[in-house]
């Protein structure tokens, strides 16, 4: 199950992206340092496209991004936590995974204190994508 969902997401995370729209400047608070705290799955919708990739979405499962550059993902599901690198240059956090460590961008729609929203688009081979918005919330 762990070798499925890393996999889930590695192909999520690599294809994160396709519009955005930023949060103005006083939103965001200390910029990039911004991200650093947990964040919990709080709602995914799906844009368009068909659901090709099974969702792992949890509201008790979360990201956590510290002051060191580096992050941890807890999966409720699997009770298994992945770590990795993180860095924010404009609207982009890049993201390696220290099991997959090939960095994924991945594209802010809104970054506030207690606001994470990011736009996915999941490949599904031989039709039209998938694309979804995650938020998640600090708690």
């Amino acid at each position: 199950m762990k070798k499925v969902f890393n996999c889930s997401v590695v192909m999520v995370l690599m294809t994160l992206c396709v519009g955005f729209s930023s949060c103005s400047s006083d939103e965001e608070g200390s910029g990039s340092n911004t991200i650093v705290g947990k964040w919990y799955e709080f709602k995914e919708e799906k844009v368009s496209g068909i659901e090709c990739i099974t969702s792992s979405f949890n509201p008790d499962s979360w990201w956590q991004f510290k002051d060191d550059g580096t992050w941890e993902y807890y999966h409720v599901d699997d009770n298994e936590t992945e770590r990795g690198t993180w860095s924010i240059n404009g609207s982009i956090l890049t993201i390696t995974d220290s099991s997959f460590p090939i960095p994924v961008p991945v594209q802010i729609v809104e970054l506030t204190n207690s606001t994470f929203v990011c736009r996915l688009e999941l490949p599904c081979f031989g039709t039209d994508d998938a694309i979804t918005v995650r938020t998640y919330k600090k708690r």
